[in-house]
């Protein structure tokens, strides 16, 4: 009984962890314009910057979504911390097997981070903030569901493991990218597909690779663009056709496993399929608010 009711929690820790996640990229591209008009102009408004002592007062002055969201983030992230306590206590009552034995404590240990680091959140200049915030929700989303895949004993697929871990680790990496693109406000550094580099960007390339940087703004309070932004932006594009490559690579080997691997493999393939289409179409299109929701989701 005890084992039906944690893996029960499991699954709405899950699901509640999922919700938080895009609730959470709502408020995170609504602040940031997603989907304004006229674009790209209206994007990377953050607020006015007046001096250095009011940095703090001026991204509150952001583009803001409405409260109803944000209350219902917070409402979220509640039962998120009270569902964690419980199922690190039944978790404790029932006993789990090696694989997973530390999985409770280690969600306790990174909603606590994103407790603290939430709050800061306001601090739009500061790029490893909301970057922390998207890495931490998808490592709760991750744990919660490997834990739920234990619980239910589920068995794994014995194919291609060493590729299995290659794709899932270009995976993460891909993910910690497109999060970083999203933090530094570089979702609209190139303007096109195949456009990026434009003249009259200055500044350093590799400034985009200090995790503690922050981010300047200008007298209308934008955030003011260079070629940092775009290196990240043809990062995340050239981690696209990486993640392409090895996710590929592996659901084809599941396909010709047969069986349930080939079914698996088979939705893998889709869902990459999607998410290439929806990146294009995202950049495509100037970031349409539901196209980029849907590229997150995925």
């Amino acid at each position: 009984m005890t084992l039906n009711r944690l893996t029960a929690c499991v699954g709405l820790l899950v699901f509640a962890t999922l919700a938080m996640n895009l609730l959470s990229a709502v408020i995170r591209h609504e602040e940031a314009g997603v989907g304004c008009a006229p674009w790209p102009a209206c994007y990377a408004h953050i607020g006015p910057a007046l001096s250095p002592q009011s940095a703090v007062a001026a991204t509150s002055h952001a583009l803001t979504p409405t409260q109803t969201i944000k209350r219902a983030h917070r409402a979220i992230a509640t039962t998120l911390v009270l569902l964690v306590l419980l199922v690190t206590y039944l978790a404790r009552t029932r006993g789990l097997p090696p694989p997973a034995r530390f999985v409770p404590q280690l969600l306790i240990a990174v909603v606590l981070l994103l407790a603290v680091i939430g709050p800061a959140s306001y601090r739009k200049t500061l790029p490893a903030i909301a970057a922390l915030n998207l890495i931490g929700g998808m490592t709760v989303l991750a744990l919660g569901y490997w834990l739920w895949l234990v619980l239910r004993n589920t068995t794994p697929l014995r194919v291609a493991p060493q590729l299995a871990r290659w794709a899932f680790a270009i995976v993460v990496l891909q993910l910690v990218l497109g999060g970083w693109m999203s933090a530094n406000f570089a979702g609209a550094a190139c303007s096109g597909l195949w456009q990026c580099g434009e003249a009259g960007f200055t500044g350093k390339p590799l400034q985009a690779l200090w995790f503690w940087r922050e981010l300047a703004v200008d007298e209308t309070g934008r955030v003011i663009m260079d070629v940092s932004q775009q290196f990240i932006q043809v990062a995340h594009r050239c981690g696209a056709l990486v993640t392409a490559f090895a996710v590929g690579a592996l659901g084809i080997a599941l396909h010709r496993s047969g069986g349930l691997a080939a079914r698996w493999g088979h939705v893998l393939a889709a869902l990459l399929i999607a998410q290439l289409c929806l990146g294009t179409v995202a950049v495509v299109q100037g970031l349409s608010m539901p196209v980029v929701l849907a590229h997150n989701l995925t």
